[in-house]
Order: structure tokens, then sequence, then C-alpha cells
């Protein structure tokens, strides 16, 4: 064979491995996406369900306490639409509304700066059916009067993280302090202080930036929900809750979608309760967070 006939064989040659390296390249890299995204979507699954389950509950006590609020008539000396035994309820009902003051009153430690926007309908809401004779009864009245606080202060923090979105540098690495000036009316430092301010790493085709503001610090971590916003710098916002335990175990989320992958690995099919995924925590979850988790599904499903 000619030396110039060799010359184009050994080229083409070439150029086919060449090709089919990059082709096997492509596909590795496209397989190894495909793989990261499944468990992408493992977590967000098991997460959803978990939050699901929550929320569900939540909005079901919440609308019963609307619907009792509002089946509540003013309480006047000598009114005759009330019967003795509603009388009783509503003198009940404000009891425990002046009984939950005062132990935030004793208990200023239990106390944070969110309270300030507490409205009567609140802690009507609070107080509805709760049970302060136990020492777990009045912590979860406590709870539940933070949680309502931080709930009437997220649309005024959702508010300013939109702005602030839009306008951020984005390869800055600011704290929640950045915050301040967007707010429409002055926040104290105190409560800013509360949070932190978590940038995502750029997503989709347009490279979206997206931040988010979350409570970090539980007053009691046993019953002490975990509220966030977020919002991106395209305009696109939201937010959401966690409910304890769950918002304050580190990194639940990440093991929660890992220990799915392993029960759905091992043939088992979920029957709904969250219990069936925690014997496959890797590393296990300690005996005391177990019995709290199954403790709030319990309390969830009444």
């Amino acid at each position: 064979m000619k030396r110039p006939h060799r010359i184009v064989l050994v080229a083409g040659l070439l150029a086919l491995l060449g090709s089919f390296g990059y082709a096997t390249f492509v596909v590795l890299r496209r397989s190894a996406q495909l793989e990261e995204l499944r468990q992408r979507a493992a977590q967000l699954a098991a997460e959803s369900s978990a939050l699901r389950r929550a929320c569900d509950a939540d909005l079901r006590n919440l609308a019963e306490a609307e619907r009792q609020l509002a089946a509540l008539p003013p309480l006047r000396d000598g009114d005759p639409s009330l019967s003795p035994e509603r009388r009783t309820e509503i003198k009940a009902w404000l009891g425990r509304v002046k009984q939950l003051r005062r132990l935030f009153e004793e208990r200023p430690d239990q106390r944070i700066p969110e309270m300030q926007f507490l409205t009567e309908q609140d802690w009507l809401r609070v107080t509805r059916n709760s049970e302060l004779a136990s020492d777990e009864g009045r912590r979860r009245a406590l709870a539940a009067a933070r949680d309502a606080a931080i709930s009437q202060f997220t649309p005024q923090l959702m508010a300013a993280l939109r702005t602030f979105a839009r306008t951020a540098v984005i390869d800055s690495s600011p704290t929640i302090f950045a915050l301040g000036p967007f707010f429409e009316k002055p926040v104290d430092p105190a409560l800013l202080a509360r949070y932190e301010l978590r940038k995502a790493p750029p997503s989709g085709m347009r490279g979206n930036v997206e931040w988010s503001a979350r409570n970090q610090s539980p007053i009691d971590p046993d019953y002490d929900s975990q509220f966030y916003v977020q919002a991106s710098d395209v305009g696109n916002s939201g937010g959401g809750g966690v409910s304890a335990p769950l918002a304050w175990i580190p990194n639940f989320g990440e093991r929660l979608a890992r220990a799915a992958k392993d029960f759905a690995a091992a043939g088992k099919t979920p029957a709904g309760g969250l219990g069936e995924v925690l014997p496959f925590f890797n590393p296990p979850l300690a005996p005391s967070t177990v019995e709290k988790i199954l403790k709030a599904e319990r309390e969830r499903q009444k």
C-alpha cells in the first residue's frame, strides 16, 4: 500500500476511534446525569410524602379552628342566644388564652420577637383545643403560638426576599441582614438574626438563582416547626414549612431519600406510614428520635 493511502487510512481510523470515544463519553455523562436525576427525584418524592402528611394534618386542624372561630359569638352578659353550656365553653376558651399569655410572661425565654405580629384571632386559634394542665400540653401550646407568630411574619419575609432576589449579585454570599433594606417597614435585627439566608446553585435552562430564608433556632425542637420562603432572580417564589421533630433532624430530607431508595430496593411496598422507612436509615436514627417521629405521626393521624 502506498504511503499516502496508509496515511489516509490511519487518519480515518483515528477519526473513527475519536468519534467512538466521544460518543462513549457522551453516553457515560448522560447516564451519570440520569442517575443523578433519579436520585434527586427519589429524594423529592420522599420529602414530598412526609411534608404532605404533615401539611394535610395542619390544614385539617386550621380548617376546624377557623370554623369554630367563625361560629364564636361575642360573649355578653345576659345574651339570651347563649346556652349555659356554650357560655361555659367560651369562658373556658378565653381563660386558656389568658393562661397562655401568662405562661409567656412567666417564661420570657419561650418568647420570640415574631410574637409582636400575633392577632387576637391567632391567640384564639392556638388555644381552641389546647390542653394546659400538663407539661406536654403547655409545651405544645407555647410552640403553636410561636408557629402562628412566624406564619404572620413570613409574608413580610417573602416580599423582602423577592425584591432582594431580583437585585442580588449572583456571585455574592450575603447574610440574612442583606434583606433588611427590602422590608416595607424596618425589622428588628434581633428578629432577622433568627433566620438564615441560603443560595441554591443555578438551575434550569436560564441558570436561575434561587434564594431561600428560614428560621434556624427552635426554642423547643420537639414541637417548633421550621418555615421557609424562597424566590428566584426571575420572579418565581414560594414557601412552606416542616413540622417538628422532622424539621430539626440534620439532613433529614437527604437521609429519607436514601432510606426510601433502600426500602424500594428491598421489594417493600409502602402502605403510607413514615415508620416503615425508618429502619432503612443508614446510619440508623437514635431510638429516642425514632420514638419522637412515630409519636408525631400518631398525633397527626388523630
